[in-house]
């Protein structure tokens, strides 16, 4: 009886061994939808990774790609014309766009509406900064993005520092931006 006991005990530990591996390689997996790139930071749509690149239309028919932008900062805000706080916080950021124009890149990534709606929209609103068309909404489904308005703040070296979800205002915005624009000038930008 008492190798019985010995064997189920070294069952039992082995089990548990067994599993706590497992465990620990699942939670040290890059998370899904990863990318690496070549520098070899792996990209994500979450704090602390390299943003997702993308190309897209912007409404006056030229194209940005994400990656081109490295070297600024970048602040991504997801909308669409039929949400509510979404055209509230669009002056906030019209006026960041004004007030940091040249030590961050403030775009609008407008989430599946067709230029014939978004167009007469941002001269509605006289929104000058950057707005890109994500017409089939693949880069808000890359980006993970369940809920408008969504921002991301991006760092030069393209790396998501925050992302924040809901309405922003004016100096939440402001304090993120700052916050990017310090992180650039203690990396010596």
């Amino acid at each position: 009886m008492n190798s019985m006991n010995n064997r189920f005990f070294w069952v039992i530990l082995m089990l548990g061994a067994a599993l706590l591996g497992t465990g620990w390689i699942l939670q040290s997996q890059e998370p899904p939808g990863s990318e690496v790139d070549p520098a070899g930071l792996a990209s994500a749509p979450v704090a602390g990774y390299l943003a997702p690149d993308f190309t897209l239309t912007l409404v006056n028919g030229e194209s940005i790609t994400l990656s081109e932008l490295r070297g600024t900062p970048v602040v991504l805000n997801f909308w669409a014309t039929w949400c509510p706080p979404c055209r509230a916080e669009i002056p906030h950021f019209q006026a960041a766009s004004r007030k940091y124009n040249g030590q961050v890149i403030v775009a609008g990534v407008d989430d599946g509406e067709p230029l014939a709606t978004v167009s007469p929209f941002v001269s509605e609103m006289g929104m000058t900064y950057p707005i890109l068309l994500d017409l089939d909404s693949a880069v808000a489904i890359r980006y993970r993005v369940s809920a408008l308005p969504t921002t991301f703040f991006i760092d030069a070296d393209g790396v998501i520092q925050e992302v924040y979800p809901g309405i922003i205002n004016q100096a939440v915005l402001e304090s993120r931006i700052e916050q990017l624009i310090r992180g650039e000038e203690a990396a010596g930008g």
